[in-house]
């Protein structure tokens, strides 16, 4: 096997990316790698309960959670028009703002 690495995970603070980047962090692990991850304080012990190390880094304003809650629900439904098109189509608008 190559040198073991240690892989950075800066998933967005958000529990579809949150999930999926714990699956490619243990994919990454039994390939004899280190994941480790770099998140929002909002989701502390989201990673640690999969045994992944958790750095935290304030990834954006603090905020009560009912106006976190709306802005996550407002930010989907501004979008719902985009993820019905094709990966491609959806760079300029729904991946850029991401």
């Amino acid at each position: 096997m190559s040198e073991r690495k240690v892989i950075a995970f800066f998933p967005e603070a958000a529990y579809g990316p949150a999930l999926n980047s714990v699956g490619i962090a243990q994919a990454c692990e039994a390939l004899g790698h280190k994941a480790v991850f770099l998140t929002d304080p909002g989701m502390t012990g989201v990673y640690s309960a999969y045994g992944f190390e958790e750095h935290y880094v304030n990834m954006s304003e603090p905020m009560p959670a009912d106006e976190m809650a709306r802005y996550w629900s407002d930010f989907i439904n501004g979008h719902i028009p985009n993820f019905g098109k094709e990966p491609i189509d959806q760079l300029g608008n729904y991946v850029k703002e991401c």
